[in-house]
């Protein structure tokens, strides 16, 4: 989940000749997040995997966290999180491309 990939695309972007070797992982991978689902838990690629979820289904939640906080000053950036700061700094591309998140 912190890579923001669930069980079914994980399955779909696996090469075919590798398929064989990684339908086990898949599936426990599977199993893993319905146990947490089940027993009401949540892991921090859960939280990541949700917030993007709504930032993309809730666009006014997106606008009202981007009202909120104009600017985002980022010291140390884990490549899953960059998805979440562009999407809550729509502009910030557009306005400073030369400081893209990379």
């Amino acid at each position: 989940q912190e890579s923001l990939i669930s069980p079914s695309d994980l399955k779909r972007k696996i090469p075919h000749y590798l398929k064989p070797e990684m339908a086990e992982l898949t599936h426990l991978y599977k199993i893993y997040l319905d146990r947490i689902k089940e027993d009401n838990l949540i892991d921090f690629g859960g939280l990541l995997y949700n917030i993007i979820d709504i930032l993309k289904k809730e666009p006014l939640i997106l606008k009202e966290l981007q009202k909120k906080y104009p600017h985002i000053i980022v010291d140390d950036v884990e490549r899953r999180l960059k998805e979440i700061i562009i999407d809550i700094t729509e502009n910030f591309q557009q306005q400073f491309p030369q400081r893209l998140l990379q």
